[in-house]
């Protein structure tokens, strides 16, 4: 007979997640799902399966199938799930039906760590963790692209229809054939319907961008390890202990479009959690080179929110930077930015760096903005000696140069790259890494969870909701094995 209640040893996490479900954890949320006389209550109460879910993620183990198996074979599972064994189907369920309880859940959580005191709230670093999900990139491309595609699949098709036909084969290989036919249609069909029930989407720009046939609201991106199809989980991170204080998913490269709608989420939830209101306006957010834009700078200054958002230049203009061409590979020179020619916005006049004339070509859209047009002279380009640090390489025969319009009549962009440019804020940026990347590690490399198994933005969405909240309830581990480790010794 096994004795369940001997099995979570305290100071391990699967006690300290039994214990918060248990007395920490508001789970009345539940209730109206819960106590249903309508419908029916779950198979399982929702705590049970929070402590498999959560220890599970702990492990690594994301897989419905394997919490499955791990709740039949695994005796901490078994004392989480109080000896019973949910179908894989049922946690799979769990997970992307209980969105607003999720949510609800991941609050709770954030407030035992205010309550002992794992948030400063100094500095708050803001990051996106590229993660494949389930859908293929092979199903991704433009219109254009997808019809293509549905071209050549029918072509192959006929091709072999034209080849069985002629064939002598045996009834066994025919039927194979036939199978083999059958796929191959149903995944010209697959396209075609796609094609008939949705529209293209569109980039911030307005351009076209690639559509995904098995989940259409995945983006393709590219990683460190290569190209993937999935979403990026967007994360803000508190300097004191790597909190996570909010999470979402979203479906695209450009993390600057979601910097708004985040930050309007994160302030909604942290006023839900009882948390102080006035947390993102009292700390000093920090964000990389890809959250930088001229609307994001205006938010932050509306709300009142202390921001360090560098621009992409603006190492090339930190002086201990100055000597990094030396140690460049193949020897080359940095590319010629904006900041190396000799711009009179009044007289409409542009120098570049080997002292030749740009013509003024008048206002143009650039970047879904405004701004001055500046063309230098194709004679001038071909015969300049230093032409490969200015030119991309292909056929393009001169520089083209693009000055920003301020967009609100007062130039945010100018007022943060003089900001970023003071010893203060490049050392204030020098601790984003330290803060947000560890997060990051924590999730992939010391849990193992590499994926979202999920479709679509709502599902993934919880299931990194249940990520962060794995590694926040690690936090609240981490410091109650602390605080053990120093009553212990007090008492000695």
């Amino acid at each position: 007979m096994i004795d369940f209640s001997a099995q979570l040893v305290e100071g391990t996490i699967e006690h300290t997640i039994d214990y918060l479900i248990e007395h920490k954890v508001d789970l009345s949320i539940f209730n109206s799902r819960f106590r249903n006389d309508k419908t029916g209550a779950p198979a399982y109460h929702p705590k049970l399966m929070l402590k498999v879910i959560l220890y599970a993620y702990t492990n690594g183990i994301i897989s419905s199938r394997k919490i499955e198996k791990a709740c039949e074979d695994n005796i901490i599972f078994m004392t989480l799930a109080a000896d019973n064994l949910p179908h894989f189907t049922y946690i799979a369920d769990f997970i992307h039906h209980f969105e607003e309880e999720i949510k609800k859940i991941f609050l709770e959580v954030l407030l035992v760590c205010w309550e002992m005191n794992l948030i400063g709230g100094e500095f708050l670093a803001l990051d996106g963790c590229k993660l494949p999900s389930n859908s293929a990139k092979e199903w991704s491309g433009t219109f254009s692209n997808l019809k293509r595609k549905e071209i050549k699949i029918r072509k192959t098709l006929e091709f072999l229809l034209e080849k069985h036909k002629a064939s002598d084969d045996s009834i066994e290989q025919k039927k194979t054939n036939q199978n083999q036919i059958e796929k191959i249609e149903a995944r010209a069909d697959k396209i075609k319907d796609f094609l008939e029930k949705n529209q293209p989407k569109l980039g911030p720009r307005g351009n076209e961008i690639q559509s995904n046939i098995t989940d259409n609201e995945s983006a393709k991106m590219k990683t460190s390890k290569g190209t993937i199809q999935g979403y990026n989980g967007l994360a803000m991170v508190d300097s004191k202990r790597q909190v996570i204080l909010h999470a979402e998913t979203h479906g695209g490269n450009n993390e600057s479009q979601y910097t708004r709608g985040f930050l309007n989420n994160s302030k909604a939830a942290l006023f839900e959690s009882k948390l102080p209101g006035t947390i993102l306006t009292d700390a000093t957010l920090i964000a990389d080179t890809g959250f930088f834009s001229e609307d994001n700078l205006k938010f932050l200054d509306d709300e009142e929110i202390k921001g360090i958002i560098p621009d992409n230049n603006f190492r090339k203009r930190d002086p201990r930077f100055q000597t990094m061409d030396r140690h460049r590979e193949d020897g080359s020179k940095r590319k010629f930015t904006a900041d190396d020619f000799i711009l009179d916005e009044v007289k409409k006049t542009c120098i570049c760096p080997d002292g030749k004339h740009l013509a003024y070509k008048g206002i143009r859209p650039s970047g879904g903005a405004t701004a001055h047009k500046y063309d230098a002279s194709s004679a001038d380009c071909s015969v300049c000696d230093i032409r490969e640090r200015c030119l991309k390489k292909g056929n393009v025969k001169s520089r083209t140069l693009y000055v920003s319009i301020p967009k609100y009549g007062h130039n945010y962009s100018k007022e943060m790259i003089a900001r970023i440019d003071t010893p203060d804020a490049r050392d204030i940026y020098s601790k984003r890494m330290g803060i947000v990347e560890p997060v990051f590690g924590n999730i992939r490399a010391n849990k193992g969870i590499h994926r979202f198994n999920y479709r679509t933005k709502r599902k993934v969405n919880i299931q990194w909701l249940m990520y962060c909240m794995m590694h926040n309830i690690g936090k609240i581990h981490k410091a109650h094995e602390a605080l053990n480790i120093c009553e212990t010794r007090c008492r000695k």
